[in-house]
């Protein structure tokens, strides 16, 4: 499985990161959002295979931790001042085949409409989900969604806070939740969870203070051309009778503009290839590497 969440979480832990090494005064400090939501959901049959699994109705928690981003950095105001969050989501699939998953992610949520009382926000994230019941031949084999204990999990939202108090704000919102372990071991149909949110958010700051700042450049960037090189390693499994693990690479050569303060404009081709079984593998002097097949 060729793994695309370590850049989202890269750039999220570098911000975090950045603000806990500089000292700032406290009045400049980044204000904190903690929230504690309840959600209801149900699982899409998007395949026949999967169609047993989908009569029950999930439920679960969330905590979250949220940074709001306050003007300390230019890129702060050009996207609206989002903010940066920590989310804990525990799900009951009230189902003994299924049982529960606990999963860990961090996101970006991203404000459409803003004012003192009231927020609109779209947010997504990504991060690693445990399932502790997987599919198992012997014990388990109605099991078809979740194989592994390890998933990737991904997530987006759209949300509504409204203030009850000076600090105290109710949550309403809809959104997706999807577990998969990307075919890394089958079967593997993953869940896909329609979802419905409603909970609590206490606010350091209400209403949200943006820093004072004054008109910022554009970046050095804009107008010049870059080249970009990429590629990536993963493995899969090719079918549930065939245990072996197959490598997939990729190779990606792009070129590209930075076109304004927010977007680049990129360009180039990509190519992907799936490789020979690597275990079981003998490595023979004068015959190279031979695979069963």
């Amino acid at each position: 499985m060729m793994i695309r969440y370590g850049l989202l979480g890269a750039l999220l832990l570098r911000g975090t990161i950045g603000w806990a090494q500089q000292p700032v005064a406290t009045d400049a400090r980044p204000p904190l959002i903690l929230g504690a939501y309840a959600q209801g959901s149900f699982i899409i049959g998007h395949t026949p295979s999967v169609k047993h699994l989908v009569a029950s109705h999930p439920t679960g928690l969330e905590l979250n931790l949220q940074r709001q981003t306050n003007g300390r950095e230019p890129w702060h105001a050009w996207y609206k001042y989002p903010k940066v969050g920590l989310a804990l989501v525990y799900y009951d699939y009230h189902n003994p085949i299924l049982g529960k998953s606990y999963a860990a992610t961090i996101y970006l949520n991203k404000p459409f409409y803003r004012s003192a009382r009231q927020e609109l926000n779209f947010r997504i994230g990504t991060g690693v989900g445990f399932f502790p019941i997987r599919f198992d031949q012997a014990t388990n084999h109605k099991n078809n969604i979740v194989s592994s204990r390890l998933n990737a999990t991904l997530q987006m939202r759209l949300e509504y806070d409204v203030a009850l108090a000076s600090q105290y704000g109710l949550l309403l919102g809809v959104g997706l939740n999807h577990y998969s372990n990307g075919a890394t071991t089958k079967p593997n149909f993953g869940i896909n969870l329609p979802t419905v949110f409603v909970g609590l958010n206490y606010h350091q700051q209400r209403p949200f203070r943006p820093l004072s700042s004054g008109p910022t450049a554009e970046p050095e960037e804009v107008g010049h051309n870059f080249l970009d090189l990429s590629t990536s390693l993963g493995f899969k499994q090719r079918n549930e009778s065939d245990r072996r693990k197959y490598t997939v690479q990729s190779v990606t050569v792009a070129a590209g503009r930075r076109i304004n303060r927010k977007s680049n404009l990129v360009l180039g081709p990509r190519a992907s290839t799936t490789g020979h079984c690597w275990r079981n593998c003998v490595i023979q002097p004068g015959l190279g590497k031979s695979c069963p097949t």
